[in-house]
Order: C-alpha cells, then sequence, then structure tokens
C-alpha cells in the first residue's frame, strides 16, 4: 500500500490531478455502441420469441427545427436496429396544446407502444411541462431538452 502525505493544498491538489490521470481511461465509445446495439437487438430478439411482444418507440416531433430532424432521425435509425417498432408522428407547429395532449392520450392507450417520447423544444405557445406530464409514466422514454 502506497500512502500519500500531503502538507497543503497545493501538494492535495497535485496529488488528485495525478491519481485522476492514473486513473484515466479511453474508451472507444462507437465500438462501445455498436456493442450495446447488438445485445440489445439480442435481446429483443428473444422477448420477441418468448413473449411475442415488440417494444414500440413513438417520437413526437411538434414543427420544423433542424437540429431535432438530425436527433429524431439517429433515434429511429437506433431503435429500427435494436429490433423495435418505430414510430415518428411529425406534427405540424401550429398545432395546439390541446391537440398535442391528444396526440400523446391516443399513445398512452396503445398497447403497440411502450415508450414515448416528445422531442424539444416545442413551440412557445405549447407548455413543455404540461405536454411531459401528460406522458404516461410507465411510457415515458426520455426527454431532449435545448
Amino acid at each position: 500500500m502506497r500512502v500519500e502525505i500531503c502538507y497543503n493544498r497545493e501538494d492535495y491538489f497535485h496529488y488528485l490531478t495525478r491519481k485522476r490521470i492514473d486513473m484515466t481511461t479511453l474508451i472507444d465509445g462507437k465500438a462501445l455502441a455498436t456493442k450495446l446495439q447488438g445485445e440489445i437487438a439480442k435481446k429483443t430478439a428473444r422477448l420477441k420469441e418468448e413473449t411475442g411482444v415488440v417494444p414500440g418507440l413513438v417520437v413526437i416531433v411538434v414543427g420544423d427545427n433542424p437540429a431535432s430532424k438530425i436527433y429524431v432521425r439517429n433515434k429511429e435509425r437506433s431503435a429500427i436496429a435494436a429490433g423495435f417498432r418505430s414510430e415518428v408522428r411529425r406534427l405540424p407547429e401550429s398545432i395546439s396544446q390541446a391537440e398535442l395532449l391528444e396526440v400523446i392520450e391516443h399513445y398512452n392507450q396503445d398497447p403497440l407502444w411502450h415508450g414515448i417520447l416528445v422531442q424539444l423544444p416545442l413551440p412557445k405557445h405549447i407548455d413543455a411541462d404540461a405536454v411531459l406530464l401528460a406522458i404516461d409514466p410507465t411510457k415515458m422514454w426520455m426527454a431532449f431538452i435545448h
């Protein structure tokens, strides 16, 4: 066992900095993501084989935000690669909050959909908190916040 004595803040800071460097591990994010995607796809296939259930993810997009398009496209690709049922529901920016809540309630009640993701940001006339709270907690996938 190695004991280091730090007599002042500078010594302690230097010790911590050195420790962080010693403990650094480089991760190949792309390789790890590919591996995890494969594991999820296998588990999804096994779930479908054993129970007939195919996990379903619906992404609800309101408006035409360019950054959201890329994010949603990648989510859809990932869901399909994992063997999920995937749908992107694109709605006009002019949709009312009440209409959007009706769409969410439809997916809350539909047993084919296990996850609901509402892509943020929403147009200014829609209360994002009210929309996210309308999602059945058992189907809340995640929220992406700008």
